[in-house]
């Protein structure tokens, strides 16, 4: 049985789908990453350890999915493939090597392309499994973004009792917002950091590599009320909020949202809140 090479607590990695013409889909259903060929293909899986996160990569299209390795390889080669087709990417006396992954985060429909990738890193790592080490804190920016895309791309900034407005108009709006956005949120977190500015929670904390680097940003001033003058401040206008306290802070009917669920939370939290979320105005 091989073992993963240890890399400290979490690292980063990105994987090569290989199979193309969209076929990765079959992986995120499955649950696996696989590679075939050789054993010394399988042994590049042996790198993984659990908890890792990898990017799937797919050829000429980019980062597809996001996963987390659920175990270490086991050192199997499989004559039976779950991924690669028999006779065409899989030949007679082959084998099929894979490893468990939860692939929580699909992102096909809006890819991070190769053009992004060359951008944020310089290049496109080649080979199935490759770590990524000197770029480290630029791929966990690219996962936050990544999270981001998906994830905030809801009516955050469009109240609930919004009437007239179709599913398609929604989606335009919040697409126009994101891209209007996204400096001014990326210098709003670095500002604040990924604490909830209302309960203190750092989702990491709470949801391991799930919630790593993710947290919603709110509007002080709603996105539908902001014309294409006005100049956002990141620190003034925007703050970092879980998604519950998010929920919950859009169903409030007040001139001072944000102080009427600070009112909330000390009240049913006392001490245990951190307080020095309170202080940052």
């Amino acid at each position: 049985m091989a073992h993963g090479k240890s890399w400290g607590n979490m690292d980063y990695f990105l994987y090569n789908t290989d199979g193309g013409q969209g076929r990765f889909q079959v992986l995120i259903k499955k649950s696996i990453a696989a590679t075939s060929g050789e054993y010394t293909f399988g042994e590049q899986l042996g790198k993984l350890k659990i908890g890792d996160i990898l990017l799937m990569y797919e050829n000429k299209r980019g980062i597809v999915a996001i996963g987390k390795t659920l175990e270490q390889w086991n050192g199997k080669a499989y004559k039976t493939p779950l991924y690669y087709i028999p006779g065409i990417e899989f030949p007679e006396g082959a084998s099929e090597y894979r490893i468990k992954v939860n692939w929580f985060h699909d992102i096909s429909d809006s890819p991070f392309s190769i053009e992004e990738m060359k951008k944020h890193i310089g290049y496109i790592p080649r080979g199935a499994v490759k770590p990524f080490i000197k770029w480290r804190a630029e791929v966990k920016k690219i996962i936050a973004e990544l999270m981001h895309r998906n994830s905030v791309l809801f009516p955050d900034d469009i109240p609930e009792k919004s009437k007239g407005l179709p599913e398609g108009a929604k989606k335009s709006v919040l697409v126009n917002a994101y891209e209007r956005s996204n400096e001014a949120r990326r210098q709003c977190i670095e500002h604040w950091g990924y604490n909830c500015q209302l309960c203190g929670i750092l989702l990491e904390d709470f949801y391991d590599s799930y919630g790593s680097s993710f947290i919603h940003v709110h509007h002080r001033i709603p996105l539908s009320q902001i014309k294409k003058s006005y100049i956002v401040d990141p620190i003034k206008d925007m703050l970092p909020i879980c998604p519950n306290c998010h929920a919950i802070l859009h169903r409030i009917e007040s001139d001072n949202p944000i102080g009427e669920l600070r009112k909330i939370i000390k009240k049913k939290a006392g001490k245990s809140i951190h307080r020095k979320t309170y202080n940052r105005q």
